[in-house]
């Protein structure tokens, strides 16, 4: 399934060529060229045949009030920062089933399920080489306590997933980890005796049922995009989890 993926960012790729041979190229079809040409499949993915005519239309909505034509870094970081943030791997959190996430609809306990864990990194990112070598993730689970902490476990190889009660124990004995919300939809999670160890994910709520490449996302089902730590300060997403709430 992870196919229609590089489908997509192949059709787009030959289509942006074609583009930029018919017309003076400026700098945010410079910016969105060369990060697909470098980011395709690793931290950006289509998740349809966007046209380079749709993908730089939505690109320039969030660029009003940006002088263009200043074609400096400062510039190119700013088109690279909203490019990044719109099309993360595997799909556009900008769709009509998601909406940002509130504190209710976050806390408990929460599983990433073993079929969806093909889509924890891009299909071409080389975060999976982190792994190389180690049985791959089976399913992760994570708690989300009312009172801010936070615990997640992973079982790898045949391990069994795991469950509400074990989750549940580790949040009570949980020491340092929390979480918060920044504001509806972003997330600060990192340890309260190493303040500047910290992560931010962007976490959205499915209202409507939807299928993404022959995956099921429910209502209520959260859909998390890790877009800031050590080093990432572009809002890329290096990370994403589909979570199903446990009973």
């Amino acid at each position: 399934m992870l196919s229609r993926f590089v489908i997509a960012i192949s059709l787009f790729w030959a289509t942006t060529l074609s583009f930029a041979q018919e017309r003076n190229v400026d700098v945010v079809d410079k910016v969105i060229a060369g990060l697909f040409e470098k980011q395709s499949g690793k931290f950006l993915c289509l998740s349809q045949n966007e046209s380079h005519a749709a993908i730089r239309a939505t690109v320039m909505k969030s660029l009003k009030g940006v002088d263009l034509n200043l074609r400096d870094k400062a510039t190119e970081d700013t088109i690279s920062k909203v490019i990044y943030t719109k099309f993360p791997c595997p799909f556009s959190p900008d769709r009509p089933e998601l909406r940002p996430a509130k504190t209710a609809d976050v806390t408990g306990a929460w599983l990433f399920p073993e079929a969806s864990q093909r889509y924890r990194y891009g299909p071409k990112s080389p975060l999976w080489e982190s792994r190389a070598g180690l049985p791959p993730i089976r399913c992760e689970g994570i708690f989300y306590g009312p009172n801010g902490r936070m615990a997640l476990d992973q079982a790898v190889g045949d391990a069994a997933c795991p469950t509400f009660e074990k989750l549940k124990k580790m949040e009570a004995q949980a020491k340092g980890e929390a979480w918060s919300l920044i504001r509806d939809g972003r997330m600060r999670v990192g340890r309260t005796d190493a303040p500047n160890d910290f992560e931010e994910w962007d976490i959205f709520v499915v209202k409507t049922n939807f299928d993404f490449s022959g995956t099921k996302f429910r209502k209520g089902d959260l859909v998390e995009y890790r877009r800031r730590e050590k080093g990432n300060e572009f809002n890329v997403a290096t990370m994403f989890r589909h979570l199903q709430k446990m009973p």
